[in-house]
């Protein structure tokens, strides 16, 4: 019952991500690597490399080398520990360019899928990527 269950709940992380998604085709690379909207733009369906930063936020990579600093409102309990995390667009297109295109989908350990809504993002500095990737450099 217990793994059926969990498969369930791996089903239903998937088909939320990819509700989350329009059928709009990506750009060429030039408009992707920086979005169709401008350098502070990614598409989700890039979003790969979910890194927590404390309780009430997170960190993605997209788009290659680009990251962001997506922080969330404190509904999500296991943000900070959770490996199972995905992104779901609100804006009905695959491109994020606000904290309100977005929101975190996270699966708890308590609570089932938490929905987290995204109040604060932005793209982080070469330096703060380097302190990311060499933590100790940055002491």
């Amino acid at each position: 019952m217990e793994i059926a269950m969990a498969r369930i709940g791996i089903a239903l992380s998937a088909a939320l991500l990819v509700a989350g998604c329009s059928a709009e085709a990506p750009g060429p690379r030039s408009a992707a690597a920086s979005g169709p909207r401008g350098p502070g733009c990614f598409n989700v369906r890039t979003a790969t490399d979910f890194t927590p930063a404390g309780r009430d936020a997170i960190v993605v990579r997209a788009g290659g080398n680009r990251y962001f600093r997506l922080d969330i409102l404190g509904t999500c309990l296991d943000i900070d520990f959770n490996l199972r995390v995905g992104l779901r667009s609100r804006s009905g297109s695959s491109w994020v360019c606000h904290d309100s295109d977005v929101e975190v989908i996270a699966r708890s350990a308590f609570r089932g899928l938490d929905r987290c809504p995204v109040v604060g993002m932005r793209q982080l500095s070469d330096q703060e990527v380097e302190a990311l990737r060499h933590p100790s450099r940055g002491r």
